[in-house]
């Protein structure tokens, strides 16, 4: 993404967009990518789209799963989101934003909010598509996490967490989060803690689905970490399930490739991944309808119930 013009990275949006709206899709929560910019084109009729609610860019930590460490350091900075510099023509604008330290970060999160963000997301672990961290591993200090996720509640924003590995997952909670996004190594601990806060899990089991199917595709070390991380992400979808932890659906679909398997417009899958980690068919139904909604928090909008006055989308 980062080696893409934001013009050529909207126009394979359009595409995106009017395949997730073909395949029933009428509302999206967006984690990372330029959608927070092409949601008022999609209200205004301008493109097909589903509704979207935006974090803007994902916030994580140099040399972590939003750097590209396989770049030139320089070259990651001149896109950075929290970028103040006047030659940058993208400062505040990114699909992955870089932030160190308490008050950078509070930077970031502000930032996405005046780029218009209805979320906000942060990546406190290593990650599976990325290629030089742990997934194991935490990325944001207890006080950073903080920070972020008490600047986002003070303008009534979510907090969408990456999360893998248990410490991430279990510092996340403690600090507030709303959503855990992957929750690849939630045990007993960590899925009881979560159904006691009202934390909600965003398991996202089609990527990887997706990527064992197409293993080729991807990178080496993106593929040793799929294949590694497939049977323990399984096993804490359905500890989670277990424990009664609030599930929303989510696909962590980024790309527009049909022949990678991860294209938009196959969001449906996750309903039928959702019934074989333990939900019942009814309850997968709930979970891509009105939990996912209630995802947004404060800001969640009048959808996902047949009701009177609310969106029929």
């Amino acid at each position: 993404m980062i080696q893409t013009h934001p013009a050529a990275m909207g126009a394979a949006i359009t595409r995106g967009l009017h395949d997730t709206l073909m395949a029933g899709i009428t509302s999206v929560r967006d984690v990372g990518s330029y959608a927070t910019e092409v949601a008022p084109l999609v209200e205004k009729g301008i493109i097909l789209g589903p509704s979207i609610f935006g974090a803007g860019g994902a916030i994580g930590i140099t040399g972590g799963s939003c750097d590209a460490c396989t770049l030139p350091v320089d070259f990651v900075y001149s896109r950075q989101g929290t970028s103040t510099s006047a030659g940058n023509p993208w400062s505040g604008v990114s699909c992955l934003v870089l932030a160190d330290g308490v008050e950078h970060c509070r930077v970031a999160v502000r930032q996405q909010i005046r780029r218009g963000a209805r979320c906000i997301k942060i990546v406190a672990t290593g990650g599976v598509l990325s290629t030089t961290d742990n997934p194991q591993y935490r990325q944001y200090s207890d006080s950073e996490l903080a920070a972020m996720i008490e600047e986002a509640n003070l303008q009534g924003r979510s907090v969408a967490v990456h999360a893998h590995g248990k410490e991430g997952i279990m510092a996340a909670i403690r600090a507030g989060a709303h959503t855990i996004e992957h929750g690849s190594y939630i045990d007993d601990e960590a899925a009881q803690l979560m159904a006691s806060r009202g934390v909600t899990l965003v398991a996202t089991r089609h990527v990887i689905e997706a990527g064992l199917r197409s293993l080729e595709t991807l990178n080496p070390e993106t593929a040793a970490k799929m294949v590694a991380i497939a049977e323990a992400h399984l096993h804490a979808y359905k500890t989670a399930v277990r424990h009664g932890v609030k599930i929303a659906l989510g696909t962590d679909i980024a790309g527009s490739n049909p022949a990678s398997g991860t294209a938009h417009g196959k969001n449906g899958a996750e309903v039928g991944l959702a019934v074989k980690a333990g939900l019942s068919p009814l309850q997968a139904i709930e979970a891509g309808t009105m939990n996912s909604a209630e995802t947004l928090g404060r800001l969640t909008p009048r959808k996902g119930l047949v009701q009177v006055g609310w969106d029929a989308d």
